[in-house]
Formats: C-alpha cells, structure tokens, sequence
C-alpha cells in the first residue's frame, strides 16, 4: 500500500472597489472582464455574482462602490486593466 501525501492548497482572494457611472463604461468593464478566463465575482452587501453574468451585473448597482473579488494572482492584471474603474480606498 502506497502513502498519500495531501497538499493543502491555500487560495488568497483579493478585491478591490470599483464604480461604473455609464452604459458605455458598462460595456467596456464587461469587455474587460470577459477577457479573463479566470472567476472574478460582483459583491453588493450580501450578494455575490459572477463578474461575467449580465443578469449578475444588471442586479446590482453598479453606480456606488461595489467591490470586484478575484484570485490574488491576478492583481496586477485587474489593477491594470480596470484601472479607470477602481475607486482609491
């Protein structure tokens, strides 16, 4: 009988807060976002949505801070290419 060794692996989201004020900033984000192959989520309060879904992004306002959720290691893809839409903390 063989040994199995288990690796824990340690996943560490990142997130940051963004604002769109308009349709075109709208298309533009969901653009950018689709060009990820990777999950990123919409977080409102209490609800939580895949960045990608239309329903998803049409269900929150998006015109006051909400805040984008992905992998850590896409940070400096997110901060890059949704620059204009992240709002300083």
């Amino acid at each position: 009988m063989s040994n199995k060794i288990l690796k824990e692996l340690i996943i560490v989201k990142s997130s940051v807060s963004l604002q769109i004020i308009d349709m075109n900033e709208l298309t533009e984000f969901r653009s950018i976002i689709n060009s990820f192959s990777e999950d990123l989520y919409l977080i409102k309060g209490n609800y939580k949505c895949d960045a990608k879904s239309l329903m998803g992004i049409l269900a929150i306002d998006l015109s006051s801070p909400t805040t984008l959720e992905f992998d850590n290691s896409l940070l400096n893809e997110v901060l890059t290419k949704l620059n204009k839409f992240i709002i300083p903390y």
